[in-house]
Formats: structure tokens, C-alpha cells, sequence
């Protein structure tokens, strides 16, 4: 079974470690869809729907969290997590709410929001538990994430498949084993020569 990954994502601070996320399962594990809002959301499409629908349609939230990601602010100067229309503020609290898988990740040396820090619907986000991702360490920080997230997105490991026989091999088995039955009905003399040559 594939399973679906929602990328939510501050684009002032984060955008570069979303691409690379998406680009990392979209070449190791191409079973799994990711959502991520500039890859997914076609022109035309309804913005907001269209997110609502990720986020129903995802088994997994990835909130990263950026060193911008509490303090970013719109061009009045007013908080954006503050706004109630915020979209990241909007994506955390469907998950929240649902109590769906949401994992935090901290970028870098970004540290988890105090609970003060955020809007009270939000709070509940200090008590996920949170997974560091580094851009020094990129591809060992992401495949250890991507192997603890199999259990959510069920992927299974797959298995090797049987060797199967074809005519060709069949057929050359069969000869052998002619050979064989030839090899064995000789005297002793012929064998030694046989070997000797």
C-alpha cells in the first residue's frame, strides 16, 4: 500500500528542505505521494480546497520548522502564526484536531516553540515528538526518517522474488543430466581419460 506525506512548510526559511524532502521519497520511495503546495496545487486550482484535501487525503503532517518559522510576519508587521487564516496555522490545527501523525521537524539548529509562544490551539504541537533534519546530514537524517515513518505510510519491505525457471534453463538441465547418465555407464579407462583431458 503507498502512502501520502503533507508537507507543511514556511517558504521564507524552509522552502529548500521541502523540495529536497519531496525529491528524496519521489527518487528512493516513488510508492509514497507527497503533498507539497507549488508541486501539487495546479494553476487554477481552488488554493484552500485543494489544501483541505491534501491534508484528508495524507497519513502523515510534517510540520518543518524553520529559525523564521514562529517570527515570520506579514508586510504590516503583524505575526503570520497570529493570523487565524494563517495556512501553516490552518495545517497544524486540522492535525492537531484530528489527532492524525504530525511530526515536527526542526531544522538545523532550530529549536521546538514554547507552548507561550503559540496561539492556544496550537500548543499541542510542543508535545509531538520532533526529529531534527540537517543540511549537513541531509540524506542520513532523511532516510532515518523515512524508516520510521513505514509503519505510518505502510510500506512494506519488499520481498526477493523466487527464482523462476525458464525453458532455457530447463532445457540446458536436461542436457547435464543426459551427459551425466552417459559419463557414469563408461569403464573405468574412459573416465580416467575423460578426466586427463
Amino acid at each position: 500500500m503507498s502512502g501520502r506525506i503533507f508537507i507543511s512548510y514556511r517558504r521564507i526559511d524552509s522552502a529548500g528542505f521541502a523540495g529536497r524532502i519531496a525529491d528524496y521519497f519521489a527518487m528512493a520511495q516513488p510508492e509514497v505521494t507527497v503533498f507539497m503546495d507549488v508541486n501539487s496545487i495546479a494553476p487554477g486550482a481552488n488554493f484552500p480546497d485543494t489544501i483541505k484535501n491534501g491534508l484528508a487525503q495524507s497519513n502523515v503532517l510534517l510540520a518543518l520548522v524553520g529559525p523564521q518559522w514562529l517570527t515570520a510576519s506579514t508586510e504590516s508587521g503583524a505575526r503570520r502564526l497570529d493570523d487565524p487564516g494563517d495556512f501553516v496555522r490552518l495545517e497544524l490545527k486540522h492535525e492537531i484536531e484530528e489527532k492524525l501523525t504530525l511530526v515536527p521537524i526542526l531544522l538545523d539548529d532550530t529549536p521546538i516553540p514554547a507552548a507561550s509562544d503559540l496561539p492556544e490551539e496550537l500548543r499541542p504541537l510542543t508535545q509531538y515528538n520532533a526529529f531534527r533534519l540537517r543540511h549537513d546530514a541531509f540524506r542520513r537524517n532523511v532516510e532515518a526518517l523515512a524508516e520510521m515513518l513505514k509503519p505510518q505510510l505502510s510500506i512494506a519491505t519488499p520481498s526477493q522474488p523466487a527464482p523462476q525457471s525458464t525453458p532455457a534453463n530447463e532445457e540446458v538441465f536436461d542436457r547435464l543430466v543426459a551427459d551425466f547418465r552417459e559419463f557414469i555407464t563408461k569403464d573405468d579407462h574412459e573416465i580416467y581419460m575423460i578426466i586427463e583431458n
